[in-house]
């Protein structure tokens, strides 16, 4: 689909909401939404299409649904982050001070280096997996972010 019909579909959902004739499908809103969000043009398709709508409760009620898919995704982004960080930081820290005291016990010669090995690689790989797995969730929490912004720009 291309942007002018994209936002033809936008105002179609948001018309036949108004008066209850229909449920409204906000997966199908926000797939349309996002879409739009994606192509630069759909700015100016959505005002264009906007402008000739007589009603301006849709026109509002348009405005209101990009809002709401904007707050969902920024909403999503948050809480991405947050469960990880809740799981993965004391993981990463508890995981980098076992590796930091292993160490410090085998230079000291308080326990012996066939211990301290084994004990400084499993925190070392401790510390890899929790640093990989925060950078994948930041990376998850930047596209959410990225994709709430290119939907603002659509207001």
């Amino acid at each position: 689909m291309n942007a002018k019909e994209l936002a033809q579909a936008l105002i179609a959902h948001a018309s036949a909401y108004l008066p209850g004739d229909e449920t409204l499908d906000m997966k199908s809103v926000r797939d349309i939404v996002l879409t739009m969000a994606e192509d630069p043009v759909s700015k100016i398709a959505l005002g264009r299409e906007l402008a000739v709508v007589n009603d301006p409760e849709t026109v509002g009620l348009v405005k209101s649904l990009i809002e709401r898919v904007v707050s969902d995704l920024e909403q999503e982004a948050r809480n991405n982050g947050q469960k990880i960080s809740v799981v993965l930081q004391p993981w990463q820290t508890a995981s980098i001070s076992i590796m930091i005291a292993g160490s410090l016990a085998a230079a000291a010669g308080t326990i012996a280096l066939a211990w301290a090995f084994p004990l400084i690689a499993a925190s070392a790989g401790m510390t890899a997996i929790s640093s990989a797995l925060r950078n994948k969730s930041a990376t998850v929490e930047n596209d959410l972010t990225r994709k709430a912004a290119l939907v603002k720009a659509l207001l």
